[in-house]
């Protein structure tokens, strides 16, 4: 098959449009997602404090629970919920819908389970800290978004097999970040197109919802998400203490070889209230199949995310494959350099459009500063965190508008580039002491320790790598 010049240019065309319509929200999206992929590991940094274990008493835990809903000191909320020590987070937690505790091996409540600058970073990549139905509708949409630029671009490189290794850099910077652009796009195409798929489908699910309940259950969305996830259980019983533990220790005969990682407890302190039970399999996608109780333990049901129907499967296990929560620490550390992958790609897009425009303006200015400010706008929340105990949102678009200003006010490409790179490690350095003298020794435990020397050392590493290159064309 054979196309002509009029196809490709036409390819072409469209996807350097969608690019430069998507292209700084997609570097937000996909330099948060690529962070991420550890809000696990940043959750347990952001809180050094909680005692970290694996094995726990699943009765110390229903007694702890149940103390708490008696205690009259927090408010029992419709959702109340139990998490597990995973290999990402080995943490015992009791959790309400507007606060909750770290519990020790002694069965006692500990610390908050506030995260403040990590859901700052989650709330970026999945609602670019819009009103969330709003948010994830439009990060869903770029989602679709990236996987029509995927395939526009690969149907407007005509030469696309014969320059699947040219690299030219340290030259012309046109041709430098074209071919940065399609080294990075081929050969990580695999990944861009899951990374898009998933994505889209979070959004556009609850689209996909009202209209199929519009269609064939006559505006009825609640019934469409019980036919997908299961419906609620009628139940009427006298309102007493939740038995967890129970419920827990009919897992081992319900469903063997797996491991729970969360409860919830539903319409808690209601006659309807029930336990369900979140348990994943080992070697398996989906997220977990869930297992259902009454408030006394009995068991009511399974949800068959596991064996039923293959719709289901695929729907819970768009979570783990698209934030890579499988196969271990590997697994992790490959999403994270494909997502830096994809990060470059979005900024070296733009960089391609701009170089083409044989001119500089405020656009060229405004753009370094977005790019190299949004990393200043990210730390900047952390220190205030760790500081003062506060962060928001709001803390990072000021930090972020402010690096575009200074850049616009520079007029100079490389010096306000460098210098934000600069303010970067100034600042995480400033995190890092910040945290140390927050949680002292805390600060020295393995976890905390591998993060705060990362934050360091990448502006460290990013400045000495781009004073070394600028020497060099300096000398040539």
């Amino acid at each position: 098959m054979t196309f002509s010049n009029a196809f490709f240019s036409r390819s072409l065309a469209a996807h350097s449009w969608m690019g430069l319509f998507v292209g700084a929200l997609m570097y937000l999206i996909c330099l948060s997602g690529t962070l991420a992929v550890y809000f696990e590991e940043f959750e347990r940094w952001e809180q050094p404090t909680a005692q970290e274990f694996f094995d726990f008493d699943i009765g110390m835990v229903d007694r702890a629970f149940n103390r708490l809903l008696a205690s009259g000191d927090t408010e029992v909320t419709p959702h109340m919920y139990v998490t597990l020590p995973t290999q990402g987070n080995p943490r015992v937690g009791l959790i309400t819908e507007n606060e909750g505790w770290f519990m020790n091996q002694a069965g006692e409540l500990t610390s908050s389970t506030a995260h403040p600058w990590t859901d700052v970073l989650t709330d970026l990549h999945l609602y670019l800290h819009l009103p969330k139905a709003w948010g994830m509708i439009v990060v869903s949409a770029l989602g679709a978004m990236l996987l029509a630029l995927v395939i526009s671009g690969f149907a407007s490189h005509r030469t696309l097999f014969k320059d699947a290794f040219k690299l030219r850099l340290f030259g012309n910077k046109q041709l430098e970040q074209t071919d940065i652009h399609n080294r990075l796009s081929v050969w990580g195409a695999p990944f861009h197109l899951m990374i898009g798929a998933t994505g889209a489908f979070f959004g556009f699910s609850m689209v996909v919802v009202a209209l199929y309940a519009a269609v064939y259950h006559n505006n009825d969305t609640d019934r469409v998400t019980q036919l997908v996830f299961g419906d609620e259980p009628e139940l009427s019983q006298e309102i007493g203490r939740v038995e967890l533990a129970k419920a827990f220790n009919q897992m081992p005969e319900l469903a063997p070889n797996t491991k729970p990682i969360l409860a919830i407890v539903h319409d808690t302190g209601t006659p309807g209230q029930f336990i369900e039970i979140y348990a994943q399999y080992p070697n398996r996608l989906i997220y977990s199949d869930n297992f259902v109780f009454d408030a006394s333990g009995n068991f009511i049901k399974q949800e068959g995310f596991s064996d039923g129907a293959i719709g289901k499967q695929i729907i819970y296990s768009m979570y783990r494959l698209h934030f890579g929560h499988f196969g271990g620490w590997w697994t992790k550390v490959v999403y994270v350099l494909l997502g830096l992958a994809l990060t470059v790609i979005s900024v070296s897009g733009i960089n391609i459009w701009l170089a083409k425009r044989r001119r500089k303006d405020l656009i060229n200015y405004c753009w370094n500063g977005f790019v190299w400010g949004t990393p200043v706008a990210l730390t900047i929340p952390a220190i205030t965190r760790f500081a003062f105990d506060f962060t928001n949102f709001s803390l990072f678009w000021l930090s972020l508008v402010v690096s575009c200003v200074y850049a616009c006010v520079t007029r100079n490409e490389a010096k306000s580039k460098r210098r934000l790179i600069v303010a970067w490690a100034l600042l995480s350095v400033i995190l890092v002491t910040t945290y140390i003298w927050r949680f002292e020794a805390y600060a020295l435990q393995t976890l905390p320790l591998v993060i705060n020397l990362t934050l360091i050392c990448m502006p460290v590493t990013l400045f000495i790598a781009m004073t070394k290159l600028v020497q060099k064309q300096t000398l040539t």
